[in-house]
């Protein structure tokens, strides 16, 4: 009997999602017989319900769990009745494609009830493309379009957007947009059509903080000023990131795991994959130190002893 279970795991979410699309499409089954349940609002014993209901009037139908928490360390807000779900486990229904959407999510390997999805789920689990990938995913896109792009467009492109799929799929259309019907993309479209997230810029320039590029933090820093960007927010954005990542570090040092620095912090489970990333990316004594001399700064500038814009620029340049 065909075992139609799929764990979706990984942090490429735009990848994923396409995944569970593709799978989805190749079923035969029609929309009536699609359902999404997620497990922060319903109980996992619906979904299974649903599973073992036969399909109608089609040959197959798919259910899909998203954010299944019960399968992290993580609490959740619902009692899942978990029985059931492990039940459906040993007894499939053939009809049914149960999906299981974990993405951002760090599973439990500790929990019986993890071990024994792993043994009877298809499993897809899918990494944060590298710069060479997202590159090559840019020019295929294009490509489809029969669209060429020219490389030092993809090279600003890829400076902008980051490794984040979802954003850059944005920018992408937006960019389709902007050029109509012509053939080609110059670095000159991708400067006017393409724009980072503050969170981006903010981000770049604390990668920079940390590993002393002074002229990346002067560039940096000059486009944020140059876009309009008031010197405080920044301060307040540069000193919240901080914070966070100092936060993170001690906890993964305390033997945290994902979703409990997650419930701790009051973020989301995939906010949290992306703190602890950034937190094993820089050592804690250097992240207090930036913190105590952030937190210096914000003290002057309370209290009248240096300008605002000043205090930012002195602390950012003499780094």
């Amino acid at each position: 009997m065909a075992n139609n279970i799929f764990l979706f795991l990984g942090s490429e979410e735009l990848m994923i999602k396409n995944k569970i699309e593709k799978l989805v499409a190749s079923v035969s089954t029609n929309s009536y017989n699609i359902t999404t349940y997620d497990m922060e609002e319903n109980n996992v014993s619906m979904a299974v319900q649903d599973a073992m209901t036969a399909p109608f009037m089609t040959d197959y139908k798919v259910v899909i769990i998203k954010n299944p928490t019960f399968l992290t360390k993580e609490k959740s807000s619902i009692e899942h009745k978990l029985n059931l779900f492990e039940q459906y486990l040993d007894h499939p229904v053939e009809e049914t494609f149960f999906i299981i959407d974990a993405t951002l999510m760090d599973l439990d390997d500790k929990n019986e009830l993890v071990q024994k999805l792993k043994k009877k789920a298809q499993i897809s689990d899918t990494k944060e493309l590298s710069e060479i990938e997202i590159k090559g995913w840019l020019k295929r896109q294009c490509a489809l379009l029969d669209v060429s792009i020219d490389d030092s467009a993809i090279e600003l492109f890829f400076n902008r957007v980051g490794s984040n799929m979802i954003y850059a799929q944005n920018e992408l259309n937006k960019v389709f947009n902007y050029i109509g019907d012509k053939k080609n993309i110059t670095l000159k479209d991708i400067s006017l059509v393409v724009s980072k997230s503050i969170e981006t810029n903010v981000y770049d320039l604390i990668n920079a903080i940390m590993t002393k590029e002074k002229n990346k933090i002067v560039a940096v820093y000059q486009d944020l000023i140059r876009s309009g960007k008031d010197p405080i927010l920044l301060f307040n954005l540069i000193s919240k990131f901080m914070r966070e990542i100092y936060t993170t570090s001690s906890m993964l040092q305390a033997n945290y795991k994902q979703a409990d620095i997650a419930q701790k912090m009051g973020v989301s489970t995939g906010r949290a994959y992306y703190l602890v990333k950034d937190a094993r990316s820089f050592p804690l004594k250097v992240i207090e130190e930036k913190i105590i001399a952030l937190g210096e700064l914000d003290y002057q500038i309370k209290t009248g002893q240096i300008d605002k814009t000043t205090g930012l620029e002195l602390f950012l340049f003499t780094l």
